[in-house]
């Protein structure tokens, strides 16, 4: 592997954060404050925001900031219907095709969440969750789709997480019970070398966080309108 550019580092960290839901809908991002993050300079930065912004993972914010997209309810329902069938899709490909190194590898990414959960990691559950998906995929060996599957990610990231980040830490645990079975499950597919109860534990893990997720919305968006889901009260603002 070629030695990785300072644009390409700054790009993986920053698709990995939103990704895990480290930023929330809403949240602003801008030049200065990944650059201090990163301790990078401006350029590399700008180069990174500019690729997320090609993939709608960011849009244009007032001045020189990137704002994570709030979506409508009904941009969330079609991108739950796009990944039940392309993530399903993925996980029946990786049965077929996963080495024991890969399948040993996505167990490994279980047990740690399994661990994050006990603790009450929230920020490494998230991070493992994102993890164990896309070990997944790139199991499959379906090149073609990874792209999309990130941008997707990129997009869900950020609204997976509203659910728990509405509530205490002590709360935390609580509804991860079926996820991990999911995982579990997926996992025990892969290695039996069947499609479709890889499939269908991926969709029922797609299926049930959105439903979490659009479930927390409606109960917080008393008044709407025309589908566009208000401003959060719960986000992480790095203004210039």
């Amino acid at each position: 592997m070629g030695h990785e550019t300072t644009h390409a580092r700054v790009y993986r960290l920053l698709r990995q954060q939103l990704m895990s839901g480290d930023y929330l809908p809403g949240s602003s991002l801008s030049i200065r404050f990944v650059s201090e993050t990163f301790d990078v300079s401006a350029t590399p930065v700008r180069e990174a925001l500019k690729r997320l912004e090609s993939q709608y993972a960011l849009t244009k914010g007032p001045g020189r900031t990137m704002i994570v997209p709030q979506l409508s309810l009904g941009e969330l329902k079609d991108m739950r219907d796009i990944r039940l069938n392309l993530e399903g899709l993925l996980a029946a490909k990786a049965a077929e095709r996963a080495t024991t190194e890969e399948v040993d590898e996505i167990a490994n990414i279980c047990s740690q969440m399994e661990t994050a959960i006990n603790e009450r990691h929230l920020d490494e559950y998230f991070r493992l969750n994102a993890d164990f998906h896309r070990a997944v995929y790139v199991a499959s060996k379906a090149e073609v789709a990874i792209g999309f599957v990130d941008s997707l990610w990129m997009r869900a990231g950020p609204y997976m997480r509203l659910p728990v980040a509405a509530k205490s830490e002590s709360g935390f645990s609580e509804g991860r019970r079926l996820p991990m079975e999911c995982h579990w499950a997926c996992t025990d597919a892969l290695r039996r070398r069947d499609p479709e109860s890889a499939r269908k534990s991926i969709e029922t893990d797609i299926w049930t966080a959105s439903a979490r997720t659009l479930e927390h919305l409606a109960e917080q968006s008393r008044t709407q309108l025309d589908g566009v889901i208000p401003q959060f009260t719960l986000r992480r603002a790095h203004d210039a």
